[in-house]
């Protein structure tokens, strides 16, 4: 997928817009504050038309057409032809479910979500090798440092013939991969190398080690993008920011685990740190892309699967989702579509293709 095209490969309102040509003042159909989109194309209630002087309120009443229970982003019938079309991508540990999925979602799986060794750095094709299919996509979240290593010394430059390195691995997959996420989940307290545990820990030090990776895969697979991908409910991770230069899109990995949150929108929608309304500001104000590489929920209610479906798809007038990863498995955390049966029935709801 290259970077320029990325507005030829995927569907959206409108679908003519390139990287970065944006402006903070050119983005005026989103408003953060009301959580509204106006002046988005297809029609909607302040066009000129059959409802006459009296406007879309007039006749109906104090409820009105976007009145109480209705939701005004959710992909209704009406304004299925206007919704955004991300690319389909899944976390899948048992590869033998994709046909099973794609056969009840009518479409393809458009990438799988895949992961490099975090224990050796340069151990970054084992994956591509083993576990797909011949020319199968990728979203590739690649290691930042491994188990051992410093963060300070990354950034300090230490690591870049390591570097250099794992791009040289990966430049005859390079048609396999769209998108790397370096060192993800990075505002987390533990689990990763580069994480907020690391040895050498800062956020300095981390935005300034990505940036010294992403100029090797900038040079050596120019057409690949770069995704910068924070953990939703955890510190807020602007300080984390390596810089525009470095960055396509803003990720969000979004887990809403029972045992911590209710079964309700608010909490990933706002009321975390890192939420998809943080999410959507940060990415208007740097002139990127979004994605949610990696959500799911344990709940098996399909409430959040129909509302983060919902954010997933609504138009957009700019920064509109590239692609999202339903974590399809129990493995490290339990939203397996197969233990949660009625989240199942809200994605294909959502995402199938009739």
């Amino acid at each position: 997928m290259q970077r320029a095209a990325l507005r030829a490969t995927i569907g959206g309102v409108p679908r003519d817009v390139p990287l970065g040509a944006f402006s903070s003042g050119q983005v005026m159909a989103y408003d953060s504050t009301t959580n509204e989109f106006k002046g988005v194309a297809g029609g909607g209630a302040g066009e000129p038309g059959p409802a006459g002087p009296e406007g879309p309120a007039g006749p109906q009443g104090p409820e009105g057409p976007a009145g109480p229970g209705v939701d005004p982003y959710a992909v209704q019938p009406g304004n299925r032809a206007l919704r955004q079309e991300p690319l389909l991508c899944m976390y899948l540990s048992d590869m033998g479910l994709q046909a099973g999925v794609e056969a009840a979602l009518g479409r393809p799986i458009d990438a799988f979500l895949a992961y490099t060794d975090e224990n050796t750095l340069t151990s970054n094709t084992f994956e591509l090798n083993n576990k797909f299919a011949a020319g199968q996509k990728v979203i590739l979240s690649h290691s930042l440092v491994q188990a051992g290593q410093s963060l300070a010394t990354a950034a300090s430059g230490g690591y870049n013939a390591l570097y250099d390195q794992c791009v040289a691995n990966l430049i005859p997959y390079k048609d396999r991969i769209l998108s790397i996420r370096i060192g993800w989940e990075f505002n987390k307290a533990s689990g990763y190398p580069w994480d907020r545990s690391a040895i050498g820990w800062s956020a300095a030090n981390y935005a300034q080690a990505f940036g010294n990776f992403a100029i090797r895969i900038r040079r050596g697979m120019p057409d690949v993008l770069i995704d910068w991908c924070p953990l939703w409910d955890q510190p807020l991770a602007d300080a984390y920011y390596p810089g525009d230069e470095f960055v396509d899109i803003v990720g969000n990995d979004v887990y809403v685990n029972s045992a911590n949150w209710s079964d309700s929108y608010v909490n990933p929608y706002q009321a975390a740190n890192c939420s998809l309304r943080w999410q959507e500001e940060f990415a208007r104000l740097h002139n990127k892309f979004l994605a949610l590489p990696e959500w799911a929920t344990n709940y098996n209610t399909g409430t959040l699967v129909r509302r983060i479906g919902e954010w997933l798809l609504r138009p957009r007038a700019a920064n509109r989702v590239v692609y999202h990863g339903y974590w399809n498995s129990d493995l490290a955390f339990a939203g397996a579509f197969a233990t949660h049966p009625n989240n199942w029935v809200a994605f294909q709801e959502k995402f199938e293709r009739t």
